[in-house]
């Protein structure tokens, strides 16, 4: 099974992205007079950082599974 296909890993992306892109918002202040263009910019960044911090996370936590569960059942054979 490839890595996208997984549940886990798509299970970890979610929940990433999720926090990332939340506690991005959360911290995002927002200013009299400044025009919405740069707002929309600032949240397509937000939205560009957390695909990435997913990606990440899914990878490095994905492959750390599989690895301890390949490890596992190889010294049960």
């Amino acid at each position: 099974m490839t890595m996208l296909k997984s549940t886990l890993f798509r299970r970890i992306f979610i929940i990433f992205f999720a926090l990332t892109f939340m506690i991005s918002l959360f911290n995002m202040a927002v200013f009299p007079g400044t025009p919405a263009s740069y707002y929309i910019g600032l949240v397509c960044k937000m939205l560009f950082i957390s695909l990435l911090n997913g990606l990440f996370f899914g990878t490095i936590i994905y492959l750390i599974v599989v690895f301890l569960g390949a490890k596992s059942s190889k010294e049960n054979q």
